[in-house]
């Protein structure tokens, strides 16, 4: 088995060292990790077991493979810190945003891949975003796929559209529960005090989960219906790499169908949100690109 190091131990590293761990993809002694700040990376290493090292380079001469999770504008300088123990034969799988796949290459000489974790994937959940360089080998990518087989679904991609993906699955988990929020704090004010803010918010809750299980089941049954194989017994979906390959008959618009009864109360509400909800995403989604472009152009300066 290949040996693996993440530099970084924030959030994405320390959930990537945990799920590796954790889905036996390799284990503790194969694992090794360094951080800017000791404290995080000791209290990971005596968690996990894994090899804490004193620094990036350490991490990097001891790893097949390395994860690079740090913040965008230390991605430079820690590649040109390892770049001494880099060699052909190992490979950089970089978690940083708006980090272009050439500049990486540029900067250590090796063949780099792009990931976008998402945070719903610590609870076996959620999407792997992945992008390849044009030509990267297939023994290359078995490898990637292989660290990634147990994450519920991995979505190749060319990288132009990883951060609109990245918008889409990474950042969305937050978006969603601001959007969930406002819809619990309308309630509750609708309702003139009788439904205080806490039960709203606990309600929707409650309905936010069964509805992501309802729709799951007409997920399944649509791929069924549709000619797909789908094994209700396994968690992990097939690799997507288009798409097209998603199942015509969306399960939203079957859930919709189930809930709001044509010409009811709740199909007076979808129309409202119909006729008001593209403003509000074109909004959201213009605000992250915006976001995206100002820390690619900071990186150049």
């Amino acid at each position: 088995m290949k040996t693996v190091g993440i530099i970084g131990t924030g959030h994405i590293g320390s959930l990537l060292a945990k799920k590796l761990i954790e889905t036996a993809i390799v284990g503790p002694q194969e694992l090794f990790a360094a951080n800017r700040t000791p404290e995080k990376l000791n209290k990971l290493a005596k968690d996990l077991g894994i090899t804490p090292c004193k620094d990036n380079i350490g991490v990097a001469k001891a790893s097949d493979i390395i994860f690079v999770c740090v913040r965008p504008a230390e991605a430079k300088a820690v590649i040109a810190e390892i770049k001494p123990a880099l060699s052909p034969q190992k490979l950089i799988i970089s978690t940083v945003s708006d980090v272009k796949l050439a500049d990486l290459k540029a900067w250590s000489g090796i063949d780099c891949v792009r990931i976008i974790p998402s945070v719903t994937s610590e609870y076996d959940r959620g999407v792997m975003v992945i992008s390849y360089p044009d030509g990267i080998g297939d023994a290359v990518k078995e490898s990637v796929m292989r660290l990634f087989e147990k994450v519920r679904l991995r979505y190749v991609t060319a990288e132009e559209n990883i951060s609109a993906l990245s918008d889409l699955t990474s950042s969305s988990p937050a978006i969603i529960a601001a959007v969930i929020q406002e819809f619990a704090k309308a309630a509750a004010e609708k309702s003139n005090g009788g439904i205080p803010l806490c039960d709203a918010e606990e309600l929707i809750r409650e309905t936010l989960l069964g509805t992501a299980v309802l729709h799951d089941k007409l997920s399944q049954r649509s791929a069924v219906q549709s000619g797909k194989k789908a094994d209700a017994k396994s968690p992990v979906k097939s690799v997507i790499n288009s798409p097209a390959e998603f199942p015509v008959d969306s399960p939203f618009d079957i859930l919709i169908e189930s809930v709001a009864t044509k010409g009811g109360i709740t199909a007076e509400g979808v129309v409202a949100v119909r006729e008001k909800a593209p403003e509000l995403y074109d909004r959201v989604l213009t605000n992250m690109q915006n976001k995206h472009k100002k820390v690619g152009q900071s990186l150049k300066n």
